[in-house]
């Protein structure tokens, strides 16, 4: 896993658009979190995100640099021991370098991946009509940290992931998606306040 360091600027605000139709019950965790997360403002007026990452992976240790443009534009550049790895999406369009550093389109699954994340992390579903994604509730969880509500958001392209909301603090502690034949799981802690909202550091 990789602990994250983030710092979020905030820039101007999104145009409104109409809002698709959420299930009440999937509603009252969103409407719980933005709220304890900072407020509505906060929120919509979210244009750009930068985030500083160290990454542990594969034995090696480095770091990572992710810029993303709501609606659909990122761009990151990751070191991990010896290895340079720029990648890029802009759209429908996505790129990445190999280690000789020729730049490569991305196709396929791995196109969708990449168009996905940047849809996860520009926090598009916050947006008015979840971004054309959908939102909805899909169980929920107990255990000795607390108890849960868990959603199932699904971008318009690619895999949906999964959210842990506590329904303590309202805030979101775990995640998990799936890639390929795994599960991906995280946690999120240490939230701080970024921009009037608050952010998960860890």
């Amino acid at each position: 896993m990789r602990s994250l360091l983030i710092a979020v600027l905030v820039l101007a605000a999104t145009a409104p658009a109409s809002r698709a139709e959420m299930p009440a019950d999937a509603r009252a965790v969103v409407d719980r979190y933005v709220a304890a997360a900072g407020g509505r403002a906060a929120f919509d007026t979210l244009r750009t995100v930068r985030v500083h990452a160290r990454v542990r992976a594969l034995g090696l240790e480095g770091a990572t640099t992710t810029y993303i443009e709501r609606p659909g534009r990122r761009a990151s550049y990751t070191r991990l021991g010896p290895f340079d790895i720029p990648e890029g999406v802009a759209d429908s369009a996505g790129w990445r370098a190999d280690p000789s550093g020729k730049i490569n389109p991305l196709d396929g699954q791995d196109l969708e991946d990449a168009r996905a994340s940047t849809w996860f992390e520009g926090l598009m579903w916050l947006t008015p009509g979840e971004g054309g994604g959908r939102v909805q509730v899909a169980g929920t969880d107990r255990d000795s940290a607390g108890a849960y509500t868990i959603l199932e958001i699904t971008p318009p392209i690619g895999k949906p992931r999964r959210y842990w909301f506590n329904r303590a603090t309202g805030l979101i502690d775990r995640e998990s998606m799936k890639h390929d034949q795994q599960t991906i799981r995280g946690r999120m802690w240490d939230y701080r306040s970024v921009g009037g909202r608050l952010v998960a550091f860890q």
